[in-house]
This record gives structure tokens, sequence and C-alpha cells, in this order.
């Protein structure tokens, strides 16, 4: 298996708050890179041991992903997904394990998704199941999003944290995901360059501080360059060039052409006592009024201000 990863530098001054870009990042999800909520306060971006022509490879695709099959036991998060799917069916064996995160009393169709393709595939590899109590859910967010780098806006990350914290009790080492796999297969309005800002850390952040190594395989810039010069505008489009390859190496066509949905159930924990508590956090906060406070929040939203609160209250 090759090994590399990806890396951020931040530099400049984390001394005056950006408000514009406070609210910004609220609305978009991420910034765009260089920058951040700080006004002087700046990232890159950078991949380390990523040279692929060291990797004896003959051509970018597939060649890059069977590149990456791991040498032993192995974590890869699958949700049900075209993305997540191929993977599994490439790297297939008694040594890997699936995880899928779900919260409990909340939408289970990404478990639903995952467990009839890893039944219709045919796969060797162990499916487990990952239920968070919303409580539970809770207890990872507080611990987590005021370590992060940067303010997390993605509440995916809770459930990566929780399938990744798992996989370290079940004795794994190594963490795969199927992020970033628009970069080159179906250019996201930002453009490649910047997803690497914004999707990866979801599933690299909690991994690393739970001590495992991360790897993705579709974010390799080697490939997401080859989809840039290579792929036409149709086999862009919704990740068409993907899923009809998904079906050559046996991926069931249910979950080849499987609807994009967006994420499902990533917010379910966000509600009831769990949600109250995270009001009162905010509204007791002295930076109410910069993530700009209103009572009526959606799930999602809220999970927002309170990342942001945390974090500036741990960093500020």
């Amino acid at each position: 298996m090759m090994h590399w990863r990806i890396t951020r530098r931040m530099y400049g001054t984390r001394k005056q708050l950006d408000v514009d870009r406070v609210l910004e990042i609220q609305t978009r999800s991420f910034l765009l890179a260089p920058h951040t909520i700080y006004r002087r306060w700046f990232r890159s971006v950078e991949c380390v041991g990523c040279n692929v022509a060291d990797w004896g490879i003959s051509k970018p695709f597939p060649d890059i992903l069977e590149a990456q099959r791991p040498d032993g036991p192995f974590a890869l998060h699958l949700s049900g997904g075209v993305d997540s799917s191929v993977l599994a069916k490439l790297y297939d064996s008694p040594d890997a394990h699936y995880f899928t995160g779900t919260v409990a009393g909340g939408n289970p169709a990404e478990w639903l998704a995952a467990q009839r393709f890893v039944a219709d595939a045919g796969l060797t590899g162990t499916h487990h199941h990952v239920c968070v109590e919303p409580e539970d859910a809770l207890r990872i967010a507080n611990e987590m999003l005021p370590t992060m780098l940067e303010p997390h806006m993605d509440g995916a990350a809770v459930l990566s944290y929780a399938c990744s914290r798992e996989a370290k009790r079940l004795g794994l080492d190594t963490v795969l995901a199927g992020d970033n796999v628009h970069a080159f297969s179906d250019f996201c309005s930002w453009g490649p360059g910047e997803t690497l800002t914004m999707v990866v850390w979801k599933t690299i952040e909690p991994a690393e501080m739970l001590g495992l190594a991360v790897q993705l395989p579709f974010a390799v810039p080697a490939l997401v360059e080859w989809g840039v010069n290579t792929l036409t505008k149709q086999q862009r489009a919704n990740k068409h060039f993907l899923r009809t390859y998904a079906e050559i190496i046996g991926v069931p066509p249910a979950t080849a052409w499987r609807r994009n949905a967006g994420w499902q159930g990533h917010y379910d924990w966000v509600k009831g006592d769990v949600a109250t508590a995270m009001r009162d956090t905010i509204k007791a906060s002295p930076f109410k009024d910069i993530v700009g406070w209103d009572e009526r929040q959606s799930a999602r939203g809220l999970f927002r201000k309170y990342s942001l609160v945390l974090w500036l209250e741990a960093n500020e």
C-alpha cells in the first residue's frame, strides 16, 4: 500500500476575526483557500508522499486506486454510495472492516443501503453498524470540535469519529474513505483545488485525533489532475464515469447508480435535550452575537453555530 497524507499548514497571526467570513463559513460550510475566519491567518493544503511516479503505475486510472490497496487489516467508512462502494469492491478481503455510522432513532438510509451493497456484492470483509446515541454524539462533539485545527462545519465528522473510534477499539490502525471523488469525477462549483480544504477533514482529523492513519484514495492530486484533463463534461456529470466503472468491477447496479442524496442522518442527534443544551451553550457564550445567533435554526445550522462557539471559546 502506498502511504501518503494531506496536511494543512496555518500561517500568519490569529488575532482579528473576520465577521463576514464567520457568517460565510456557516452558509457555505467552508472557506476557499487560503482564507480562514481571521483576517491575517491563512491556510495552505499540501500532499506529502504522493508522487505517483514512484508508485510503479502505467496509467492514472484505475492504477492509482489499485496501488493504494491495503496490505493488511483496515477500516473503510462505507456510506452505501458509489464512492466508498468502489473502494470496498476494489479492496475487499477477509481483512477488510466496513463501518457505517447512524444515530439511534434517526434516518437509517445509509445503513440500509450499505447493508444491501455488502450482501449483493458478496463482500468477504466484516460490516459494522456503529449506532450512536444522541448524548454520545454530543460528548464526541464537545471533545472533538474545540481541538480541531479550524472550526468544522460538517456534522458528518461526529459519526466519522464514532466509526474511527470503533475501528481503533477493534485494533485497526488505518482508516480509508471515499472522500474527494467529486474533485476528479464531478466538479463542485468551488473547483477541484478547494475541495481539499472542505470535504476531507471530516475523516482526517477525527481519525488522526485517535492516533489512526488515514488514506483517501480518490484525493491523490495526480488522479484529480487526470480527471480534470481527461474526462468529458458528460463523463463527469453525476459521477457518470465512476458509476460506469463501478459496474465494470462488480458493484451492483442498485449501488452504482444510487441517486446522490447528500448526507443523511448526520444531524439526527441534534434534537430534544441535546439541541436544548447546544442552544443554551450558544446563548451563554460571549461569541453569541459574532456567530449570528437566531432561535430559528435547522439542526445543521445549530450544529454549525455550536461548533464555532466551542472552537472560539477554546482558541480565542
